[in-house]
């Protein structure tokens, strides 16, 4: 048995029981669910917020400029 061989056999057995270990350990779920909640209420989150940031952004700039108008 050449090297070549060898390592393609023992690189093949350890991604296998990586796998299954990776499958079978539940370490990482609460984890992974409490991302799962960040991007489902802070991804809406901040779009609105940018979203409101512009309106008042432009209302701002309406009620400036209708205030620096002159008096007929």
């Amino acid at each position: 048995m050449n090297i070549a061989t060898m390592t393609k056999k023992l690189f093949g057995t350890l991604r296998k029981g990586i796998l299954k270990k990776f499958l079978r350990d539940q370490r990482g779920q609460v984890t992974i669910e409490y991302t799962l909640l960040l991007v489902v209420f802070g991804l809406p989150m901040v779009t609105t917020f940018i979203w409101l940031g512009s309106v008042l952004t432009e209302y701002y700039r309406m009620v400036t400029f209708i205030e620096c108008l002159p008096f007929p």
